[in-house]
């Protein structure tokens, strides 16, 4: 699946993790972030959200997505 990330400026096409991370130190409106993960350190940060539950919410977005077997999917 290809995933374009919410600020349009990256575009992941190889993933092998998508998660929910806690950004320690970061803006208030970017206390967590959706990253995904293609391999040997290559990793794109999808979106960030100020809290857990939104970022959780899209995560789950993305798997059904996947589910349906959708080829690509733009982070909101």
């Amino acid at each position: 699946m290809i995933i374009m990330s919410k600020d349009r400026k990256a575009i992941m096409i190889k993933i092998k993790s998508i998660q929910v991370v806690k950004n320690f130190g970061g803006p208030k409106d970017g206390k967590y972030i959706l990253t995904a993960n293609g391999g040997f350190g290559e990793g794109v940060i999808l979106a960030q959200y100020a809290e857990e539950k939104n970022a959780v919410d899209e995560l789950e977005k993305i798997y059904a997505a996947m589910a349906e077997g959708a080829a690509a999917y733009r982070v909101d």
